[in-house]
């Protein structure tokens, strides 16, 4: 119930972290219409998906439509060749604001890789565009000229926030 608080009230993308240095996150292939027991929920019918694209790309993963939907240069969508994020512990993972403005020392801290393109590495955030939450790349903050939240806008287009 927190996690759809925190989406009414983000005004900053939303970073996924773990409390502990030792991530207890892994991806199991996502069968269509079959929600493993331990996946990560981001809110009702939206999960932390990955698909595989020119490296492995974090996004929005839609049980409903068995469709996952990722940034790359707009919103790109796959069936095929889907992976959800799943934990032994939910507790042990929260969301929290970040502003690419200040310092990414603290706040990249615990974040929990989401995967990779040639040369970076992804993590996992989420914003509420449009009035829907999405999951997409953050890409790591030691990377000044392309750092931020990857999403696309309502009409598919690449929006970085």
């Amino acid at each position: 119930m927190i996690l759809s608080v925190l989406v009414l009230i983000s005004t900053y993308p939303i970073l996924i972290l773990s409390n502990s240095v030792v991530q207890d996150i892994y991806w199991r292939d996502y069968v269509p219409g079959t929600i493993p027991y331990d996946a990560f929920l981001v809110e009702k019918n939206r999960y932390v998906g990955q698909a595989l694209h020119q490296g492995n790309n974090p996004g929005t993963l839609y049980p409903s439509t068995n469709v996952i939907a990722i940034d790359w240069n707009g919103r790109v969508c796959y069936r095929e060749n889907i992976k959800i994020l799943c934990t032994g512990d939910v507790s042990r993972l929260y969301w929290e604001s970040v502003d690419f403005t200040k310092s990414h020392t603290t706040q990249m801290k615990n974040a929990v890789r989401g995967g990779w393109q040639p040369g970076l590495e992804l993590f996992i955030g989420y914003a509420l565009e449009s009035g829907e939450t999405k999951v997409g790349k953050v890409v790591s903050m030691d990377v000044a000229s392309t750092l931020g939240l990857y999403i696309w806008d309502a009409n598919g287009k690449p929006k970085k926030i």
